[in-house]
């Protein structure tokens, strides 16, 4: 057996050097265009459809230096992209799929914006963004674009969207089709995101470009209306730039709508209503009025009368005691922007107090960065977690440029936590887990953002901790444990008084706990679980998949009795519980005198549902954990 971290994507590329011409330099392309992303955790699953040329060879140099990149050819060369897509997806392991043709280009925040979406909307199983067409190589460079789709009326490709990997494969072998019948499997609504994610060149080596152009359905470029960032900034009193509001504005119009965009420093409010307008977002305005003559009154007034007051709640006191009094929900800021006091201990500070309350990606910005106090302040914050800079505007003369005063943008941690072994040191109790395999679950576990949780087994609450830490707010954790038990005597000074710990924890998280003492086999805690999930929806709900009826379990970790009778109880009536698209946890899968939960995994695996096994060493005699997708 082998290690097994699944990334969080899976990238599907086909080629073939059609008619000889060899696609090296659009694939080339392509490659950068996926090391540009700003979303980093992703495999690259490229698939030649018999290529006998030196595409191979090519893929593989880049393999060498970029273990995130796997080559696969067929043995023949079958003259249609569903067989090598299929190929790819035989082999994919990351919970979201996105395809990206050789001779295309994803935009930097492709994968980003639309991952963030599906992991926002648990219920959506696809989701697409905008595309631009250009009708040559020339145009595509030039930046002249002959179409510009946002309707998914008018036919979605496969590099528009990001889907949930529920197994799905390419069905049609024959017509131009493939893409259409492929997204018909996805269940309705579809998401989408008002960004442009996929440039398409037309030319004579593909489908798209042999269809559009004997049907002769090109149009000149359709662009979604903007604001007017110039006349905003024109009638609203305050201090910043065109460039300034409309960076905001792209990034505010992409959020998830369970996040918000949260400033500190609106003065008159022209930067909150230059990144909401023309979208629905939400906001967070958090001023003090303690410089430059501002007050609520105009704030207020600016807001109604651009429209946007009631999408806004303002804080009117110093963000330090915003932040201190918890007053926002955990992780859930999509879009940061600090233009207050601006010393480096006031900046700093403006920072790291809201590490807590930012979503998992969240861009930052800090205005005024040509100051050498804000700036330094920022770069130290920066450095202290390695953060990604997406900009850094230095400028000449505020009164001319589009950017004021300068301004840095960066992006904050995908998955806003330190790594498995930093947090394994801060935990208080023992873990009891491998580092490298944990890790890899919790990987799995922050991707997932579950709502509802169920552990078996808690002993001293070393993973209990890790599921309530990295949980979004107010989930509903719940764990089953023998707190003393015949099985566990050993630990039982050092168990006592742990549910109370428990308890404080949950608090201190957001989260909500219900412990359950006693056997997990008993069919009454069977009972008392299933009536804490129905009650978590409200008494009407039953067990259903719908977002809004939340009744069923997002995650469940197996790590109680370890014989073959109990932990297959827990298996099957627990694991009924949980909902599509959630994940099931076996620890102790590897064979051990002691532990017979590898005979069950043997069984699950045989089974053919789809599983990935995370095993730190081959050579290790226990330990493991076995992951079921749902």
């Amino acid at each position: 057996m082998q290690s097994v971290r699944a990334p969080l994507v899976s990238v599907i590329t086909p080629t073939y050097a059609v008619g000889g011409v060899s696609r090296r330099h659009q694939l080339r392309r392509a490659y950068d265009s996926l090391l540009a992303q700003s979303l980093s955790d992703w495999e690259w699953l490229v698939v030649g459809d018999g290529c006998a040329d030196d595409t191979g060879r090519l893929v593989h140099s880049w393999a060498l230096s970029d273990g995130r990149v796997i080559w696969n050819n067929l043995p023949s060369h079958t003259g249609h992209p569903s067989w090598p897509r299929n190929a790819a997806l035989a082999r994919a392991r990351g919970r979201f799929l996105a395809f990206l043709d050789d001779d295309a280009v994803m935009e930097p925040g492709k994968l980003w914006l639309l991952a963030n979406y599906l992991r926002a909307n648990a219920d959506c199983e696809l989701v697409w963004g905008n595309r631009a067409l250009y009708n040559s190589e020339e145009d595509y460079l030039r930046g002249r674009v002959a179409l510009w789709c946002s309707d998914c009326r008018m036919g979605l490709d496969t590099g528009d969207v990001l889907v949930r990997n529920l197994g799905y494969g390419f069905t049609d072998f024959t017509s131009g089709c493939e893409d259409q019948a492929f997204f018909a499997q996805f269940k309705r609504p579809w998401g989408h995101v008002d960004a442009l994610v996929n440039h398409y060149i037309w030319h004579g080596n593909n489908r798209t470009g042999e269809r559009m152009k004997a049907e002769d359905k090109t149009a000149p470029i359709r662009p979604r209306p903007t604001p007017d960032f110039s006349a905003l900034v024109r009638d609203i009193p305050g201090y910043s730039a065109a460039g300034v509001l409309e960076l905001l504005n792209r990034y505010v119009t992409s959020l998830p709508r369970q996040l918000c965009y949260a400033e500190v420093g609106s003065f008159h409010g022209l930067t909150l209503v230059g990144a909401l307008l023309g979208n629905s977002a939400r906001a967070l305005a958090i001023d003090n009025f303690s410089e430059f003559g501002g007050t609520e009154a105009k704030l207020r007034a600016t807001l109604d009368h651009y429209r946007v007051a009631g999408r806004v709640e303002v804080f009117l006191t110093d963000f330090k005691e915003v932040f201190a009094d918890d007053a926002l929900p955990r992780q859930s800021v999509g879009v940061y922007f600090y233009d207050g006091q601006h010393s480096e201990e006031a900046t700093y500070l403006g920072l790291k107090l809201a590490e807590p309350f930012l979503a998992p990606g969240a861009v930052v910005a800090v205005d005024d960065t040509n100051w050498a106090a804000p700036r330094q302040a920022t770069e130290r914050w920066i450095n202290e977690h390695g953060l990604p800079v997406l900009e850094d505007f230095r400028t000449e003369d505020f009164r001319t440029s589009p950017f004021w005063n300068g301004l840095i943008v960066c992006r904050w941690k995908e998955d806003n936590c330190d790594s498995s072994t930093k947090t394994a040191e801060q935990c208080p109790v023992p873990l009891l887990q491998s580092a490298g395999e944990f890790g890899a679950l919790l990987d799995l576990y922050r991707a997932l953002r579950p709502q509802t949780v169920l552990e078996i087994g808690s002993l001293f609450g070393g993973t209990l901790w890790h599921w309530m830490r990295y949980a979004p707010p107010n989930a509903l954790i719940l764990n089953i444990d023998a707190l003393v038990s015949t099985q566990d005597d050993r630990y039982a000074p050092q168990k006592a008084g742990h549910d109370g710990l428990w308890a404080e924890w949950a608090s201190s998280f957001g989260v909500d706990l219900k412990t359950f003492n006693g056997s997990s086999n008993d069919f009454a805690t069977l009972a008392a679980v299933r009536a804490a999930l129905i009650e978590r929806c409200g008494a009407d709900c039953t067990l259903s998949r719908s977002s809004d009826i939340h009744a069923g379990l997002d995650f469940l970790f197996l790590d109680g009795d370890h014989s073959y009778p109990a932990v297959k109880f827990d298996y099957i009536h627990y694991g009924s519980l949980v909902q599509p698209g959630g994940l099931i946890a076996l620890h102790d899968v590897l064979d051990r005198p002691t532990s017979q939960v590898a005979r069950l995994w043997r069984e699950i695996v045989q089974s053919g549902v789809k599983t990935c096994e995370l095993i730190e060493s081959p050579d290790q005699p226990e330990m493991g954990i076995g992951v079921v997708f749902v």
